[in-house]
């Protein structure tokens, strides 16, 4: 009888006969055999712990074994998961009822959320307002402004002016990071001092943190007809307190350092 067969089936009988070599008398007989499978259980071949949380990451496989040996020199009946608080290689052993075996390993390594170092801001240019975030750590970023979807790009452009803020997640599950609001400066296109609630002034919103920043206003002649400081409310189109017929009309803005920017805009009733 070979020692090593193949077989598809969960069990099967053997019939084998044996025989006296000297005195040439034989016996027939049988056995049966049980096919048993190897536990199988999940078990993945890389995993992260976050080095930034005080709480030990945990490794586990599956239940319902009857025993388990991890490399850690821990092992018992119940014992399908352990803590851990260092990166390293690991390995577990589960055993069946009838001592067949199945052993596997996994690979921890370290992860941490991130820290934001700075954003890079590029205003008073829409449609090509930008943002670009720089960030330290030893994991993998995805980022989102405002709420958005996750992207794996550091910069976002086409932000409209105002105050936004950017989240950093961890793709290995660490925490996320969310930055301070950050402020795009940039003017209206157009404003319509109609009275409504809805777009009555023309202003720059945030320019109240630049301090001793002055807004002037001119016609298309050049001709001055508004002055504005920094936390001054806006100009609603008036001159002379008359409201102005709807046209085109530019400014000059002079920041605190000196920096002069300017543009053009639209009154419309």
């Amino acid at each position: 009888m070979p020692l090593l067969w193949d077989t598809d089936a969960s069990s099967k009988t053997v019939f084998f006969r044996s025989i006296n070599s000297t005195t040439g008398c034989y016996a027939d007989e049988s056995l049966g055999v049980q096919v048993v499978e190897s536990p199988d259980y999940a078990f993945e071949e890389i995993q992260y712990l976050c080095i930034d949380n005080p709480n030990p990451k945990v490794l586990s496989i599956d239940s319902g074994f009857d025993f388990y040996e991890w490399s850690t020199g821990e092992r018992g009946a119940t014992l399908n998961e352990i803590e851990i608080t260092q990166t390293g290689t690991y390995s577990v052993t589960a055993y069946n009822s009838f001592g067949c075996s199945t052993t596997k390993t996994t690979e921890v390594r370290s992860s941490e959320a991130a820290t934001i170092t700075g954003i890079e801001i590029t205003g008073l240019n829409y449609p090509r307002n930008e943002a670009t975030i720089t960030v330290t750590g030893t994991g993998a970023y995805e980022f989102a402004i405002d709420g958005g979807p996750y992207i794996t790009n550091t910069s976002f452009t086409g932000l409209s002016r105002g105050y936004h803020s950017i989240a950093v997640r961890d793709t290995q599950g660490c925490a996320t990071t969310i930055s301070e609001p950050f402020l795009i400066l940039d003017y209206p296109r157009y404003f319509t001092p109609n009275g409504d609630g809805y777009h009555d002034t023309w202003q720059l919103i945030g320019l109240d943190e630049y301090p001793g920043s002055i807004i002037r206003v001119y016609n298309r002649y050049g001709k001055l007809l508004k002055e504005l400081g920094a936390t001054t409310n806006g100009w609603d189109g008036t001159y002379l307190e008359k409201l102005l017929k709807p046209d085109d009309y530019w400014f000059e803005l002079i920041l605190p350092e000196g920096e002069r920017v300017t543009g053009h805009f639209s009154l419309i009733n």
